[in-house]
């Protein structure tokens, strides 16, 4: 991803995940690690969405979040 993709992930977390509770994002240092995958959701040129999966042993995952704005 680029920055600026990046940035609008941790956006949309932040606003429907985190800052409702007044926490940051456990999940950032996430961005660059091969056991987590981060998917964004385009409309035309906007990002409406952001979906963090976490890659188990055993072709298992957890979705940690999903959200579409």
């Amino acid at each position: 991803m680029y920055d600026d993709e990046w940035g609008s992930a941790e956006r949309l977390g932040n606003k429907y995940f985190f800052d409702p509770k007044n926490i940051q994002d456990p999940y950032t240092w996430t961005f660059e690690n091969d056991k987590h995958k981060h998917f964004l959701l385009y409309k035309l040129v906007d990002v409406i969405g952001y979906a963090h999966i976490q890659l188990w042993p055993f072709q298992k995952a957890a979705l940690r979040i999903i959200v579409i704005d």
